[in-house]
């Protein structure tokens, strides 16, 4: 799965951009040349190493190698922000840490991304 050219920068520092063959999707690097094949349903881009793809409908997270590190379990994940990426399962929103762990409970009917600290959160119809 991991097509790192020989001489390239390490995986960490390597830029990748998601990537669509017809109906599948992967990463590249800018000059186009496949890194991460093009297997799954759908990409997002890389924030703090780690990406979000899904495959069988499930959403799950990538490091810059192509290894799975955070298994395909969720309806949505989003981008990494300050260590935490908000995640929908069952039509209910938590925050995972980028080894998966899930740190704030599924309880919230909708929620965004971290910013400076704090998120906004919806529960019970009310905002904070």
């Amino acid at each position: 799965m991991n097509n790192l050219p020989e001489n390239s920068a390490s995986a960490s520092e390597l830029f990748l951009i998601p990537y669509r063959n017809k109906d599948k999707h992967g990463y590249c690097t800018p000059d186009k040349k496949i890194v991460i094949d093009c297997i799954y349903e759908n990409t997002n881009p890389f924030s703090e190493g780690l990406a979000s793809v899904m495959m069988n409908e499930k959403c799950g997270c990538l490091d810059k190698t192509g290894k799975l590190v955070i298994p395909f379990k969720y309806d949505f994940i989003d981008l990494f922000k300050e260590g935490f990426a908000m995640v929908e399962n069952n039509n209910k929103y938590g925050y995972i840490d980028k080894s998966g762990k899930e740190v704030i409970p599924f309880i919230f009917s909708d929620a965004e991304e971290f910013n400076d600290g704090l998120a906004i959160v919806e529960q019970y119809g009310k905002w904070g």
